[in-house]
């Protein structure tokens, strides 16, 4: 591992989640193959897990940061992200964010 990565953006406007992510490491997290965002449902407080589909773990080269635009889905809210290397597979990044990780998700602060 070489990779260090942070959410160094989180903003969420008008129905769209703007994340940004850096890469303050030495290498790109090459093992990881899945990454998503987790949703909140506001009422049930049930979690929503969608894939980021855009998401390519060779853009996040050392120094690097990569920007995606996200839709929320109606009646939730962002709660976290969580990048496993495939989906379920239990072998997740902890992000250098001071913020709550728990069950494979970085929550956002």
């Amino acid at each position: 591992m070489g990779y260090q990565l942070a959410i160094t953006e989180c903003s969420a406007n008008n129905g769209i989640l703007n994340l940004a992510v850096t890469n303050y490491g030495f290498a790109a997290p090459h093992c990881f193959n899945y990454f998503a965002v987790i949703f909140k449902e506001k009422k049930s407080g049930d979690l929503l897990e969608q894939e980021i589909k855009n998401y390519d773990k060779e853009s996040l080269q050392p120094k690097s940061t990569v920007k995606y635009k996200i839709n929320i889905p109606e009646n939730f809210e962002p709660l976290g992200v969580k990048m496993d290397a495939f989906k379920n597979n239990g072998v997740y990044v902890r992000f250098a964010n001071s913020a709550e990780f728990e069950n494979g998700i970085q929550h956002f602060n």
